[in-house]
């Protein structure tokens, strides 16, 4: 009991120093803690830097993924359009149903040639504006394409598709068109 007595009052008269120890303590302790912190967040600073990084790819590639599938269902368009129309069109002007150079009834003053070049002028500059998306998402530059970059691509194929269907949507006409005519 002695010693514990003795412990009591040596603490009592070093309790300055002992209370300053232990705030040096606490003091080294926290700025572990302030240090630890600062480690955690650029770790998640990091992570977050690559799945921002990663969804940007995601979205290049369903990107370039879709571009494809534009230029592959304009391809099929311009078959379509070479098959269907166009021999639809030389039959009924062999017949002498119809000239390309007269007017067609119901479409403004257009004459059969400009209504059948139209869909095809649409489906070449489409392909055209396909062809420069994919060059700019293949491009094998150092220069990532930024997210707004891809929002952008993205607008741009919304608006080639858009007109896709559109254009299809004139093949068919044309296509009710001359069988019209040639009944």
């Amino acid at each position: 009991m002695c010693t514990f007595h003795e412990l009591w009052i040596y603490l009592g008269q070093n309790s300055g120093q002992l209370q300053t120890l232990i705030g040096f303590i606490a003091l080294i302790i926290g700025i572990l803690t302030v240090l630890y912190a600062r480690k955690q967040i650029v770790i998640a600073n990091q992570q977050r830097e690559d799945s921002l990084k990663l969804a940007r790819f995601e979205l290049q590639l369903k990107l370039l993924e879709s571009v494809y599938e534009c230029e592959k269902e304009i391809e099929n368009f311009k078959k379509h359009y070479r098959k269907d129309i166009l021999g639809k069109l030389d039959e009924a002007q062999n017949r002498n149903i119809i000239h390309l150079d007269n007017e067609v009834p119901g479409y403004d003053n257009l004459t059969f040639r400009e209504v059948f070049d139209l869909p095809f002028e649409l489906l070449k500059s489409n392909e055209s504006a396909v062809t420069l998306i994919i060059e700019r998402l293949t491009s094998s530059t150092d220069n990532e394409l930024s997210r707004n970059e891809l929002e952008d691509l993205l607008k741009e194929l919304l608006r080639i598709i858009s007109s896709i269907r559109k254009t299809h949507i004139g093949i068919s006409n044309n296509s009710k068109l001359i069988d019209q005519y040639l009944q």
